[in-house]
């Protein structure tokens, strides 16, 4: 099984869906291989057909297409079947979801720290190249830290919710069928595939079941759409035209790290101290300085009015304060 994971810049076109890509960046992730990066620009194609179909090569025959958030994924899956694409290519798409639940069932506090650090390194691109790149790599990074039999048993998180997913169908079924369908609703979603338009079921061979009667909306919905979008750009326009600036995003403050030890030291009964930079703990048994901040965290002992380093070193400072901790037990038992 091949991942595929894309970060994908958008530009408006006339033409349906509406948009158009501009690029696509991508990385293949399979088992037991390095990580393959590619990018797919329609400047090196005729067409958008021939630069789809170069990107379709490059996942494989059987792979997951990974987008971070699921309105990115609707719009791809839409562009795929727009140039005669017309497959359910999109298996998993919403990874910010299966990180959710990654970091609900992590236990691990070192991890859930890892996690939280690199999610606030996400980097923000509005139509920017270097910027798309830097987030597929960012994407990878999040990929390893993520708990795979989430995503195996779901492969697609709120699959039948989505509003590109119109119509399903099963891997071996001759039918195609709605979301409200009971054979949908008590399926397994890694038994499913979907289609976004009712002419892509029926051109792929599936016949409209007899249970649910799915109806063609595929005019009534491109209406809806086109109207709903003309409503969106009249009232950019009128707010652009009286002067009106978007408020900015305000981003989360960073963990405070010398707060959280603090409170871990409390816990295990020692005595905290922050001075600049560095952080002095005091046990029972002995009286310690670490640097939370440095990387890695090197663990000093005071020893003749002196803090001396004890050669240990860690990853985080958390797994220095539980050395403290070992040593401060060790130091009690063999008094």
């Amino acid at each position: 099984m091949n991942y595929i994971l894309c970060a994908v810049l958008w530009t408006e076109a006339k033409t349906p869906p509406g948009y158009a890509a501009a690029g696509i960046f991508s990385a293949k992730i399979t088992e037991g291989e390095e990580t393959e990066y590619c990018s797919f620009m329609p400047d090196s194609y005729g067409s958008a057909e021939e630069m789809l179909e170069d990107f379709l090569g490059f996942c494989g025959t059987e792979f997951m297409l990974c987008l971070w958030d699921g309105l990115s994924a609707g719009r791809i899956k839409k562009l795929l079947d727009a140039n005669g694409f017309r497959h359910p290519y999109v298996h998993l798409y919403h990874l910010q979801k299966v990180y959710e639940l990654t970091e609900k069932k992590c236990r691990d506090i070192r991890k859930r720290r890892i996690m939280q650090t690199r999610l606030e390194k996400k980097p923000f691109y509005y139509g920017k190249k270097s910027a798309a790149e830097n987030e597929v790599k960012w994407m990878v990074s999040i990929f390893d830290l993520l708990d795979l039999s989430v995503i195996e048993k779901k492969p697609a998180i709120d699959f039948t919710e989505q509003p590109s997913n119109q119509y399903f169908v099963f891997k071996n079924g001759k039918c195609f069928h709605t979301k409200d369908c009971r054979i949908v609703k008590d399926a397994s979603v890694s038994a499913l595939r979907s289609y976004t338009y009712y002419a892509a079921a029926v051109d792929a061979g599936f016949t409209p079941c007899s249970r649910c009667k799915p109806e063609n909306k595929d005019e009534q919905t491109a209406e809806m759409m086109r109207r709903i979008n003309a409503e969106k750009q009249k009232e950019a326009r009128a707010k652009h035209v009286a002067g009106y600036v978007p408020p900015k995003k305000k981003r989360k403050k960073p963990l405070n790290v010398y707060k959280s030890l603090a409170h871990m030291c409390g816990l295990y009964g020692l005595k905290f101290e922050k001075s600049g930079v560095n952080v002095f703990v005091a046990s029972e048994t002995g009286k310690y300085r670490i640097a939370p901040e440095d990387t890695p965290v090197k663990l000093y002992e005071l020893i003749d009015d002196d803090y001396s380093f004890t050669g240990a070193e860690f990853d985080d400072p958390y797994m220095a304060v539980r050395e403290i901790v070992r040593i401060d037990e060790e130091n009690r038992k063999n008094k």
